[in-house]
């Protein structure tokens, strides 16, 4: 067998126990060197940030806000007639049309008179024939009374003569009565404004038959107008003749109108439980039409400090109401009890002091915690 000197064989062993022991190192380092970093890796938890521009969040403030009580409801003129003809007849003349303004006594239509003037003067001739065979029966009444105190007639015959008389005098009075309902026609014929207003509708035509009663004009007073309001009977105690009320109507954007509560009906409505409240509503210039229908608030009482907020930013939990606030960089949920005043717009009771920055818009998915950032407008 053959041996290595002894100078050569130590280096050799020497150089194969350190080439193993660099290669057992390096095995274990790459089957052992990332495993822990990759064992202990696990999905991120934290939730993802939210954005919000200017507009969708804002201040909570505390503001006083006047009692109020809504109403709406319908402005009609306080002074409204319909005008009629009291007979038949033939309209010669039509002078105004819908939309006309009007002063009292002017002349609207007139009737054909020519008939009427006809009977007038047939009923005047049988009037004076009444009369005069009323005067013939006086004379005879006078005659026969002498007569009697002469006992040249008998009783009988003058209660006869009384009989006639007294005939031919209603016969007169009829006479009368017939040529002043002529008379009245004659004046009727001339359709007149009985106050200064507008023509709200004419329903007649020249030339047109009419019979009794037939409706020709509709007049109203623009300047003094009311609305007729239907309020929930457990108010009634917060109403009160005099309070001021603002209102809004359609064709006129955002100008408020005011009015002044005047009446208050003393019955409450069977069906609806409501009471009806009268709001007079000063019109000078004429701008507001009767028809419209206005909605507004009754003032009940002196301005109170309240939270208003919009409807929008109430959201709703399985079991509660409340409000994403944004405290250091966070959302953070607040519970709050509130009132709705209307569709867009709720009264916070319970749950906020002001000066809260809150969501203003719907939010899906959010939860406590969740970093949340208002980037400003570019």
């Amino acid at each position: 067998m053959y041996t290595f000197p002894r100078g050569i064989r130590r280096p050799w062993l020497a150089a194969i126990a350190l080439s193993c022991t660099a290669l057992v190192a390096g095995l274990i380092y790459a089957f052992s060197g990332s495993a822990p970093a990759a064992a202990h890796a696990k999905p991120s938890s934290k939730p993802a940030q939210l954005d919000f521009s200017p507009n969708d969040v804002l201040q909570v403030s505390v503001k006083p806000v006047a009692r109020v009580l809504p109403i709406s409801g319908l402005l009609n003129p306080i002074t409204q007639v319909q005008l009629n003809n009291t007979f038949e007849g033939r309209v010669s003349e039509v002078q105004v049309r819908a939309g006309d303004d009007v002063t009292a006594g002017q002349v609207l239509a007139r009737l054909d008179e020519a008939d009427l003037k006809a009977r007038i003067a047939e009923r005047s001739a049988a009037l004076a024939s009444a009369e005069e065979q009323m005067r013939v029966a006086e004379r005879s009444r006078n005659s026969n009374h002498t007569l009697l105190e002469q006992n040249f007639i008998s009783k009988n015959a003058y209660d006869n003569t009384l009989g006639g008389y007294a005939e031919r005098r209603a016969a007169v009075d009829a006479q009368r009565s017939q040529l002043a309902i002529l008379q009245r026609s004659l004046r009727d014929a001339k359709i007149v404004a009985p106050f200064a207003g507008a023509v709200a509708s004419r329903q007649v035509e020249p030339g047109q038959w009419v019979e009794p009663n037939r409706k020709l004009f509709t007049l109203v007073d623009l300047r003094h107008l009311e609305i007729e309001a239907s309020l929930p009977s457990q108010h009634l105690a917060r109403l009160a003749v005099g309070q001021r009320v603002h209102f809004r109507t359609e064709g006129y954007g955002d100008k408020v109108f005011e009015g002044k509560l005047v009446r208050i009906n003393p019955s409450v409505q069977a069906g609806t439980r409501s009471v009806l409240a009268y709001v007079a509503v000063d019109n000078p210039d004429k701008q507001l039409k009767a028809g419209l229908f206005v909605s507004g608030e009754i003032e009940t009482g002196a301005p109170e400090d309240e939270i208003r907020l919009p409807a929008t930013a109430i959201q709703l939990k399985p079991k509660s109401h409340g409000v994403w606030t944004i405290r250091a960089g966070k959302l953070a949920w607040q519970e709050v009890s509130f009132e709705r005043i209307s569709a867009d717009e709720v009264r916070v009771t319970r749950g906020l002091k002001g000066g809260e920055q809150i969501i203003a818009m719907p939010l899906k998915g959010a939860v406590e915690t969740q970093p949340v950032r208002v980037v400003p407008a570019a």
